[in-house]
């Protein structure tokens, strides 16, 4: 291959990913500004600015370019599930502060990402099996928690584990439900940080205080 074809094929590589990023982006962008049930090739060209074709030449056609962006989405762990892993290799170390480090470190994760948050309503709310799979990673990364209750006496004995999971399931709708710029329940609203701090002031009494 001479160098002008080189180069040649280098440009139509690079704009090929370049493509291929921008319809993964775009799922994003729908699923953070939108709502899952607006993925479809309109939405898809009018947010990318592409020829609807590509979505089938680069992933076969539009369940394939929702696969694909989910896929990325897990090969990516987040600060909790890491937080969630290390914490469940020394599970006699642990103690309730861990436990409630790992609930605030999820919640304020899943209040800045409101990618995850579409993520997770979808699959709450509908049959897609990529998206139940990401919500149930994030309810692993939380079980680790009680599994961790299961051998550790010293949190264990005066620890609810029914507690804890009510506290996480509020914490989790909370937060999917603050997608929604103009939104709040029951009066909490956690776009103010004044409301979060409160939240986390509650988590920590009902979980570490005695």
């Amino acid at each position: 291959m001479n160098r002008k074809n080189k180069k040649t094929a280098a440009k139509s590589t690079r704009n090929r990913l370049r493509s291929k990023n921008i319809l993964l982006e775009s799922v994003g962008n729908i699923l953070a500004q939108r709502s899952y049930s607006e993925l479809n090739v309109t939405s898809l060209t009018e947010i990318s600015g592409l020829n609807p074709k590509l979505i089938y030449l680069y992933f076969g056609g539009l369940e394939g370019l929702i696969a694909q962006y989910l896929e990325n989405r897990e090969l990516q762990p987040s600060a909790a599930q890491k937080l969630s892993q290390n914490i469940a290799l020394h599970p006699k170390d642990v103690v309730h502060e861990d436990i409630l480090s790992l609930l605030e470190i999820q919640l304020d994760e899943l209040i800045a990402d409101d990618e995850l948050k579409g993520i997770l309503h979808w699959g709450f709310s509908a049959k897609n099996l990529k998206a139940i799979a990401t919500l149930q990673m994030h309810e692993r990364t939380l079980q680790k928690a009680l599994d961790i209750l299961k051998v550790n006496q010293n949190i264990g004995s005066n620890f609810d584990s029914v507690a804890f999971a009510l506290l996480a399931a509020g914490a989790t709708f909370l937060a999917i439900q603050s997608k929604n710029n103009k939104s709040s329940l029951l009066n909490v609203d956690l776009h103010d940080e004044h409301e979060r701090k409160r939240i986390k002031d509650v988590l920590q009494r009902l979980l570490v205080s005695p």
